[in-house]
């Protein structure tokens, strides 16, 4: 696997005569101009005069050919800079790795073609071309149009299908497809006569076991090669060593190591724990020829009936989306929130089409890095089957091309433990029987030519990696995990409370409401006209006109004209109304504690409009990445917090306890007879890392706030996943 190497680490490498990969890291800045071909070399007077990452930014230097006009219509351009292969990297192999290609590229160093690599990334071997020790001009010519590509866009079947004539969603006018290289590359070194290009962990609590996998590329056959790997803990101590000897082939090939491992740590929803694998190369004589280092957790996940099972107990999801803007300083935040999943959300348009600046998503490391520490779940999407639909079934280039890509977007995350499941595609079919009651969370046969191709994409997906789940955002009782957009809204609070009953009684499958609103903000709206009013009437009865304000009232007609479908608006209602967090606090203080005790696997609201407040740092309306701006982390509520923050956060820490009702939770029966048994329920949630002992005890307060009954509970011991409820009778007064 590879890896960057500072000055200091490279000198002691070589002093103790040991070659290693090496990666330099090369900024995406580049001098650009408008190309019409690879064949046809750029004008040396036709250099911008600023660096950029792709010719839309270019400013043209004085007597240009082109005009800022010219490069907003360019579908072709060249872009240059400086690379300095160092002097040291005189044997083995030398590459270019491109962790973003919007379009296609063809590479020249010093003029000479090296040759062609497709987008979105990937590497190129610059060996024959590099002069180690001296710079060299990288010149890359790159094209959205195809123009001197090895593929057309109708045989680049994965655009061709998100963005040509017959996309599902649409055409998309060539002028909005990304082009240029907005990410950072690298000059990459392999050692020669074998190198240790990639590895990664397979780990399993059931069998105690685990396995990990080192890919290695030989320029030569090496006969009885050692491939050994020591596992460090966080700490640094060495816990467990695997060696193996094999013959090297020629070419790329994948070595494997098992062991039986009894007691590791293990990694946990609010208990992240990362392991080190140092490999080791060495050839028959003891010589080493590489060495690298990857992280991985100890961790397995599966799903029983409808629980989604980490490491042998349920596990359960507090949702937040990164959307939000999760970093080193805003994780604080969402810890106080009570959150232990982080959802990245599949949208159709980062695949292919408009997302941007980029052709496909990029996930950022560092925040996958910060959960894996934290013990954050993450569902990440992978490459869409949105667009290709039918195809995927009786296409086998089209197949192949998915498989591929997304084989390549899969290696870059798959040593995160944090990633428990892989997301194939958004609102692709989105069939109502995960939403009704009855039929969420129970796995169905569709009969419906999408659901086959999630069906085939999951089996895909989890060829490639075994060790996560695959599911599809809203797109009913398929694959691993079922999942809806389920908006109750005015739904009585008892029938939300009791949404999930029938499923926790009889459903087969795991259930996210991936997305979830206790109240959306745009139903508040009703065409062009504002009912916030009427609507809270529903719950509150002629307590909402008494919680009018003038200003509201003031607001009515113009928050209606005004309104733009999703009721973005809302942020400015909720500062001089107390009716809009007097709703939403009921249904999701009740929402929260009666999902959880049903067992429902997570919802995640979309409450985007208004989050939980925002800081001191942000300037003006920023409801994406609200809480990036945050520069320091907060140890308690911040003073900047909305309502909002509270009644979110009250029912979602790792551990609920409260008293409900009997003989079901939700049960409000309050009318009773002197000297009637009153039943209730002491209920507890737990799902933090480790066992929780509680001790318990309650009291029945008259109207003057005197003990009227009390009593204590026997101790309360809970694993992990538990759901518990202990009886509480008492005599009514």
């Amino acid at each position: 696997m590879t890896k960057r190497i500072t000055l200091a680490a490279l000198l002691a490498v070589a002093a103790a005569g040991v070659s290693a990969v090496e990666r330099i890291a090369q900024e995406p800045k580049f001098q650009a101009q408008p190309a019409t071909s690879a064949e046809q070399p750029p004008k040396a007077s036709d250099w911008s005069i600023n660096e950029v990452a792709t010719l839309r930014g270019a400013q043209p230097p004085a007597g240009a050919s082109w005009t800022r006009e010219d490069a907003k219509n360019a579908n072709s351009q060249f872009l240059r800079c400086k690379i300095a292969v160092p002097a040291g990297w005189t044997d083995g192999r030398i590459s270019l790795d491109f962790d973003r290609i919007n379009g296609n590229a063809i590479l020249f160093l010093d003029g000479q073609r090296v040759g062609e690599r497709l987008g979105p990334y990937g590497e190129i071997d610059i060996t024959r071309f590099a002069k180690p020790g001296k710079k060299q001009e990288l010149t890359i010519f790159n094209t959205r149009d195809y123009t001197g590509i090895s593929r057309t866009f109708e045989t680049d079947l994965l655009r061709y299908t998100a963005r040509g004539p017959k996309s599902p969603y649409g055409p998309v006018s060539m002028d909005k497809w990304a082009m240029g290289i907005n990410a950072p590359f690298h000059l990459v070194h392999r050692p020669a006569p074998a190198a240790l290009t990639s590895g990664w962990a397979e780990t399993s609590f059931r069998t105690k076991t685990v396995t990990l996998h080192a890919e290695v590329d030989a320029a030569t056959a090496v006969k009885d090669a050692r491939i050994s790997m020591a596992i460090r803990g966080a700490a640094g101590k060495p816990v467990l060593t695997l060696d193996k000897t094999a013959t090297l082939k020629p070419g790329v090939q994948e070595i494997d190591l098992s062991s039986k491992w009894e007691n590791p740590i293990l990694w946990e929803l609010d208990g992240g724990y990362r392991y080190t694998a140092a490999v080791t190369l060495s050839d028959a004589s003891g010589k080493v020829l590489d060495r690298d280092t990857f992280p991985f957790g100890f961790r397995e996940i599966w799903t029983e009936g409808r629980n989604l099972v980490l490491n042998g107990h349920p596990a359960r999801f507090r949702v937040e989306w990164a959307s939000f803007g999760l970093n080193e300083n805003s994780v604080s935040f969402f810890k106080l929130l009570g959150r232990n999943m982080i959802y990245f959300q599949s949208n159709p348009s980062g695949w292919w089409r408009n997302n941007g600046s980029s052709e496909v998503f990029d996930f950022p490391q560092e925040t996958i890095d910060l959960c894996d520490r934290e013990g954050i779940a993450v569902l990440l999407p992978v490459p869409t089957v949105n667009f290709g639909r039918e195809r995927f079934l009786n296409d086998e280039a089209l197949r192949k091309q998915y498989r591929g890509e997304t084989e390549l977007f899969m290696r870059r995350y798959r040593n995160h433990p944090s990633i428990l499941a892989w997301c194939l595609s958004m609102n692709a079919f989105n069939p109502k029987d995960a939403i009704h009651p009855p039929t969420m969370g129970k796995r169905s046969d569709y009969r419906h030519v999408q659901a086959d191709v999630l069906e085939d994409a999951a089996r895909t997906i989890k060829s490639i990696d075994p060790t996560r789940l695959a599911y599809s955002h809203a797109d009913g009782n398929l694959c691993d995990i079922a999942t809806s957009n389920l908006y109750p809204n005015f739904a009585p609070l008892q029938e939300v409370e009791d949404w999930p009953e029938l499923w926790a009684k009889h459903g087969d499958m795991p259930f996210f409401a991936c997305e979830f609103a206790a109240v959306y903000d745009g139903s508040y709206f009703k065409g062009k006209s504002f009912y916030l009013t009427e609507y809270a009437a529903i719950m509150l009865g002629p307590e909402a006109y008494k919680l009018e304000t003038e200003k509201q009232l003031e607001e009515t007609l113009k928050l209606g004209l005004d309104n733009r479908g999703h009721g973005q608006d809302m942020r400015f209602v909720a500062e001089y109304t107390p009716l809009y967090y007097e709703v939403q606090k009921r249904y999701v203080e009740a929402t929260d504690r009666a999902w959880r005790t049903w067992g429902v696997l997570g919802w995640h609201y979309f409450n985007f409009h208004l989050g939980y407040g925002d800081p001191p740092e942000t300037q003006g309306y920023k409801p994406f990445a609200r809480y990036s701006v945050m520069t320091s982390p907060v140890t308690k509520r911040p003073d900047w917090a909305s309502p909002q923050f509270d009644y979110y956060a009250k029912n979602m820490q790792p551990l609920l306890a409260y008293l409900g009702g009997s003989p079901d939770i939700t049960d409000k029966t309050h009318g009773f007879f002197a000297g009637e048994t009153v039943n209730k329920q002491f209920v507890a949630v737990w799902d933090g890392p480790g066992s929780l002992t509680l001790d318990a005890g309650w009291k029945l307060l008259d109207a003057d706030g005197k003990t009227a009954a009390s009593g204590k509970l026997d101790p309360l011991s809970l694993k992990p996943g538990d759901i518990k409820s202990v009886p509480v009778s008492f005599a009514a007064p």
